[in-house]
């Protein structure tokens, strides 16, 4: 499909954006967010250490301009954004596909996979340096990091390490310490620095369970994964930029509740099942994996999450996720 007009590449510098096609013939895409400064903060005069590559798949470029696009660090003339429209799966069923690409064209090391809900404060950018730095003082060769996490089965509850709001949580929970090792961290935002070599699974299909399979992936290579102290909301804004305050008025969180919801991600955890059988149970941030497939999530897992702030959504227990 490279003849589709779907990727956008931006590319700053000393205040003016430089438009770039990428591969195949492939043209900007019609909304120009260059020049959009909709609703944007304006940037702050942090000077980072290194650029960053900000890869988002997009189905709609007004939730997009209200979150994502709207984040100072969007103003930046350091880093580049790489902007997949695959409106209607228009380019790819398969987010992993996507993933692979732009991380093999991104012009950085770091490279930070994100959802278009997502906004980034203004004090986002000073504070996800600073815990780079700290985690890399620790662990020089980390494999994945993020936002949200999850520990493993057995662990000490809270069951989740992070710092982030989003429709469920409202009041910005710190699940701390953090840096805290976890075993998946939540799609919303996934960091990873190019030169480790690790990469997605072109072959999982859909749009789910990535975060939990990059982590996998790099627990097998040695890597360590880590939620980070970088606060972001999640689902600040929906596509009229009214902001979500209400988890039961989100359109989002309902459709999640939804069995067409269940249908299209049932692929993607089946996948996961399959290819990570030797690791049962498994947990993510929104699903469970356990060692009988067609048990229900043990009641003793289910009312210890639930109490550090795991929601059910459905047979999932879930952050609000996208």
């Amino acid at each position: 499909m490279d003849d589709v007009p779907d990727w956008r590449v931006e590319r700053r510098s000393g205040g003016s954006a430089s438009l770039a096609p990428v591969g195949g013939g492939l043209q900007s895409i019609v909304a120009d967010l260059a020049t959009s400064h909709m609703h944007r903060t304006p940037a702050t005069a942090f000077e980072p250490p290194e650029p960053i590559t900000f890869v988002t798949v997009v189905n709609d470029f007004a939730e997009l301009g209200h979150n994502l696009r709207a984040s100072p660090v969007a103003a930046s003339t350091v880093h580049e954004w790489m902007i997949i429209d695959n409106t209607g799966n228009r380019r790819s069923d398969d987010i992993g596909k996507l993933y692979c690409e732009a991380q093999a064209r991104a012009a950085n090391d770091l490279v930070f996979f994100m959802h278009q809900d997502v906004y980034l404060p203004a004090a986002w950018e000073a504070q996800v340096f600073e815990a780079i730095a700290q985690l890399e003082a620790r662990d020089p060769a980390w494999g994945v990091i993020g936002a949200v996490g999850a520990l493993p089965f057995g662990a000490p509850q809270p069951g989740l390490r992070g710092h982030w709001a989003d429709p469920n949580h409202p009041h910005a929970p710190f699940f701390g310490p953090l840096p805290s090792e976890v075993v998946a961290l939540d799609e919303l935002w996934l960091g990873i620095r190019r030169r480790r070599g690790l990469s997605f699974d072109p072959a999982l299909p859909g749009f789910h369970c990535y975060g939990i399979d990059l982590c996998l992936t790099a627990a097998r290579r040695g890597l360590r994964c880590y939620a980070i102290d970088a606060f972001v909301h999640h689902q600040y804004k929906n596509a009229h930029g009214a902001r979500i305050t209400d988890k039961n008025a989100a359109t989002k969180i309902r459709h999640y509740r939804s069995a067409e919801f269940a249908r299209t991600a049932q692929p993607s955890k089946d996948y996961i099942r399959q290819k990570w059988r030797a690791q049962l149970p498994l947990r993510s941030t929104s699903m469970t994996w356990e060692l009988d497939e067609h048990a229900p999530p043990a009641a003793r897992s289910v009312a210890s999450m639930a109490k550090s702030g795991w929601r059910p959504i459905g047979n999932r227990l879930g952050i609000g996720r996208a």
